[in-house]
């Protein structure tokens, strides 16, 4: 028997069909019975009218996609033909529905939870995805009301998130990603308190700059502080450990150091465990003294002495030249005195 024949005005090759279940007709010997196949699996049987005309309806619709449909006929001796030429068809899938929206958090805001509740709105019965970082990361339902809410249930780790969605129809269908939303997710909490290895509480130490030291959250920036005051950061290092040396010198004295970190994502860290130290300052010499002498002088040189000890600007060898003047002028008057006697 020959195999049946696919009506030329019907289902071309390579067509989208428009109604689903399509209509599938053809021809074949007048009675035979024709049996459809769908990508080789039979989906139902039709008698060939006798005009040599058949026409088979699927009862259930076909699936979105591709399918090749044969047919083969049986004639009334029980003899079946081989299969027809195949047809293939596309069948389209349910219209895709309209991104969801994302309405919650705002786009650029700093969420300080690392469980953020993401709202939106959508299609009712719609199941919306959530993404994070193009992973998703949990889905939610559209209410009646076209409104959808998810809370993640893993929180995220801190820093910049960008969140989308999309939406699947109760048909199957899914929406293209909605627009994105980028946010930065603090951890509210904060960091540990960094800890201050040297110096060691109650120390004291001769230099006015000492170098501070102790450990943290590799990356974080540490800042230190005297009395309060800033008075220096470091970022912690790789492994752990961080170092401050003062720009200004300290004061002579005692002084309570203490220490945050800051890892950029999250809060300031509470301070630190204070450190007291002490700044010692080497002592000013008070200036030495002149000594008293072990010779007495004769003349200007016993008043030399007493004028130098009590800090006297004249200078010793003024006074000497003053005593040697003195000696001249006193020579040179008993001289005249005698010449005049004579």
């Amino acid at each position: 028997m020959r195999p049946p024949r696919r009506a030329d005005d019907h289902l071309a090759a390579g067509s989208t069909v428009t109604d689903n279940p399509p209509t599938i007709t053809g021809t074949g010997e007048p009675g035979a019975e024709v049996t459809v196949y769908d990508n080789g699996q039979p989906i139902g049987t039709t008698t060939v009218n006798p005009d040599g005309e058949w026409t088979f309806t699927p009862p259930d619709p076909l699936s979105p996609g591709d399918h090749e449909l044969t047919a083969t006929q049986e004639g009334p001796d029980g003899a079946t033909s081989d299969p027809s030429n195949s047809v293939t068809v596309t069948v389209p899938g349910p219209p895709a529905p309209e991104p969801p929206v994302i309405t919650s958090p705002a786009p650029g805001s700093t969420v300080e939870d690392t469980t953020p509740t993401i709202t939106g709105t959508g299609d009712p019965g719609s199941t919306v995805t959530v993404y994070d970082d193009g992973r998703p990361i949990g889905t939610a339902v559209v209410g009646e009301d076209g409104q959808w809410s998810f809370t993640p249930t893993s929180p995220l780790a801190p820093g910049g998130h960008e969140f989308t969605a999309t939406q699947e129809s109760p048909e199957g269908a899914t929406s293209a990603p909605s627009d994105p939303v980028a946010v930065t997710v603090v951890d509210p909490g904060g960091p540990d308190a960094p800890v201050i290895t040297s110096p060691a509480p109650g120390s004291t130490v001769d230099n006015t700059t000492p170098p501070i030291s102790g450990t943290g959250d590799p990356g974080s920036t540490v800042t230190v502080y005297d009395n309060g005051r800033p008075i220096g950061t470091a970022v912690v290092n790789p492994d752990g450990t961080w170092t401050v040396t003062p720009s200004e010198p300290l004061a002579c004295g005692e002084h309570t150091i203490t220490a945050t970190q800051d890892d950029g994502t999250r809060a300031v860290s509470e301070v630190s465990a204070p450190v007291t130290i002490t700044i010692a300052c080497a002592s000013g010499g008070t200036g030495g003294t002149g000594g008293t002498g072990g010779a007495t002088g004769s003349g200007a040189q016993a008043a030399a002495a007493p004028l130098a000890q009590t800090g006297s600007p004249v200078d010793a060898g003024l006074l000497g030249l003053f005593g040697l003047l003195l000696l001249i002028s006193g020579g040179a008057l008993v001289y005249r005195t005698r010449e005049t006697r004579s």
